[in-house]
């Protein structure tokens, strides 16, 4: 898998989305067992102590903080991207990846990006 060797633009992210890939129902397991005491098969309960140690619960805690931001979005920013994305958001792939990039330039072009990143590049456009 591409991911393990760096992902470097959205392209690279698209095996995480397939319709065959694993991740969305080895990670809805991984919640079930961390979060929800269970009966599994012939009366077997899963208990998230027991299940999950600590050590586990700070990996999966710090797999998820890249992914998490902190910063609150403006009133515009938003607005940007209902205007940008909205319109295409249950359309084909190449339509949304020009509406990205549509958006990350407006954003550009009002001040609103924190780094000046070549989003054609990462977009592959």
């Amino acid at each position: 898998m591409q991911l393990k060797k760096g992902a470097r633009n959205l392209n690279d992210f698209a095996p995480i989305f397939s319709d065959e890939s694993e991740h969305p129902f080895v990670l809805d397991q991984l919640k079930q067992l961390s979060f929800y005491t269970d009966c599994l098969g012939k009366a077997h309960w899963s208990i998230p102590d027991n299940v999950i140690d600590r050590d586990t619960a700070i990996s999966i805690i710090e797999a998820a903080k890249p992914l998490v931001s902190s910063k609150l979005h403006t009133v515009e920013e938003v607005e940007l991207w209902v205007k940008y994305l909205g319109p295409v958001w249950k359309t084909d792939d190449a339509l949304k990846r020009e509406a990205l990039k549509s958006y990350f330039d407006a954003m550009s072009a009002k001040g609103l990006l924190s780094n000046k990143t070549a989003f054609s590049a990462f977009l592959s456009i």
